[in-house]
């Protein structure tokens, strides 16, 4: 007990007997709410993690970069080893000799490509395929362990607070990919109903609100969002104006909110991928489509922000939700 209380760094308390006084902190010592949820979301990363790769190395007797490579090689049949070295942040030494003992054991042909000839792709082969659906169902019976503990309406609960979270991961297509490198794709990337949200969050970016800058108007505020088209088309939304833009996938706009006062630029995607963005109050809206300016707003609309509400809640209250007011008549597009 004695190295247990030193190994925490805590002395033994009066008498050798814990006290609730020990158990529980004075007041002004206890943590807040915020600072539990970092431990808690923290922990629940790691041990979650943890279990997951286990079962994943266990379910087929290998190392965890021989089955993050064999699950890459099996979602991108025409893979290179270039390509593979790059995801899993490896020298191409280490990539080459990881194929090599793939190729070895029977779970991974190279074959040539079909546009140059002198690269070389990377297949699984049927043995390998089947590996990867033990490997696929190991890391989901750990998962499903967990989830079957909550009560249905928790569950879609934690979906929304998942989603969330998800989308501030990924900074760029490559960071996504590797945030998803265990994932399921066929049920997630695949579901237009549902898009993945950090495939959403790789294709949009907000950059942080910095300090004010200096203008013939005087210090302004800003924060820059980068919509990225795809296909089929994504729509832009741009409020409390209702300016309207389609992006197909070639099409890239930058969206600057500027404005006299700090604010924050809220983003709402729908789950078609469908985005709309909020201006803080007094802010204003400039539209850049290949360094060209396409839109911008001359002075912000008066909106009566309703006490204790954000932008878009004080939007939706007045006008009512952005999916249904995205669908009324008259909508002009740019």
């Amino acid at each position: 007990m004695q190295n247990a209380h030193r190994f925490f760094g805590e002395t033994s308390p009066p008498g050798g007997r814990v006290s609730s006084r020990w158990l529980h902190p004075p007041e002004e010592e206890s943590r807040s709410i915020e600072t539990r949820a970092v431990d808690c979301l923290g922990a629940l990363a790691v041990g979650l993690s943890d279990a997951m790769k286990l079962a994943m190395r266990r379910s087929t007797d290998a190392t965890e970069a021989t089955v993050e490579s064999l699950l890459w090689i099996h979602r991108f049949p025409e893979l290179r080893i270039e390509d593979l070295r790059t995801l899993l942040g490896m020298s191409h030494s280490t990539a080459l000799r990881l194929v090599s003992d793939l190729v070895a054991d029977g779970l991974v042909v190279r074959e040539g490509h079909r546009k140059d000839g002198r690269a070389v792709t990377l297949r699984t082969t049927e043995s390998g395929a089947r590996r990867v659906l033990r490997i696929m169902s190991a890391r989901a019976r750990v998962a499903r362990l967990l989830i079957d503990r909550l009560p249905r309406p928790w569950v879609v609960r934690l979906v929304l607070i998942v989603e969330r979270l998800l989308g501030g991961l990924a900074s760029d297509r490559l960071s996504g990919a590797r945030a998803c490198r265990l994932c399921h794709w066929a049920s997630c990337r695949n579901d237009a109903t549902a898009p993945c949200p950090i495939l959403l969050a790789t294709t949009t970016h907000v950059c942080p609100n910095g300090p004010p800058t200096e203008t013939g108007e005087g210090f302004r505020y800003q924060q820059l969002h980068t919509a990225d088209g795809a296909d089929p088309l994504l729509e832009l939304w741009l409020e409390p104006a209702g300016a309207a833009f389609l992006l197909p996938a070639h099409r890239r706009l930058e969206v600057v909110c500027r404005g006299e006062q700090h604010g924050h630029l809220e983003v709402e995607r729908l789950p078609e991928g469908h985005t709309a963005l909020y201006a803080w109050p007094g802010a204003t809206f400039t539209v850049i489509d290949a360094g060209r300016e396409i839109y911008v707003e001359e002075r912000h609309l008066s909106l009566r922000t309703l006490p204790g509400r954000t932008t878009r809640e004080s939007v939706e209250a007045l006008q009512g939700e952005f999916a249904q007011r995205r669908r009324e008549p008259g909508t002009r597009w740019r």
